[in-house]
């Protein structure tokens, strides 16, 4: 999973490439500790974030859940196909 979101949630989660990480952008920018996903580096971008920045983030979340799934590499989706 890459990015999550509830219905009556304030934004939408999506991973890092780790805690260290996530902290960092926290410290730095809009980004919060994702309530419901502990571990694994995940944070929360309010719904207020710039849309180009949100579809960074998602580009970046799912392109490290393809790096580290092993079946992965036979199954790359072009660029245009991911979110």
């Amino acid at each position: 999973m890459f990015a999550a979101y509830t219905e009556t949630g304030a934004g939408l989660s999506v991973r890092t490439a780790g805690m260290s990480h996530a902290l960092a952008m926290i410290r730095r920018s809009r980004p919060a500790s994702a309530p419901y996903l502990t571990g694994g580096g995940w944070v929360l971008l309010p719904w207020e974030t710039p849309p180009e920045e949100l579809r960074a983030r998602l580009r970046e979340s799912y392109d490290l859940v393809l790096r580290d799934w092993p079946t992965a590499t036979s199954h790359k989706a072009a660029p245009d196909d991911a979110p």
